[in-house]
């Protein structure tokens, strides 16, 4: 993985890799999604 030679604090690292992770689990539908929010949506109503 390269990206890891560019973080500059373990927080940053510890953020995108929880971010890539709730991708993931959203694309898989690994989550309830009542409303039939598209993926972008489910994933910019978490991240918020």
């Amino acid at each position: 993985m390269n990206q890891v030679l560019g973080w500059k604090s373990d927080e940053g690292a510890v953020a995108t890799l929880a971010g890539v992770e709730l991708w993931v689990m959203i694309k898989n539908g690994q989550l309830d999604n009542p409303e039939g929010l598209s993926a972008w949506e489910q994933f910019y109503v978490l991240a918020d």
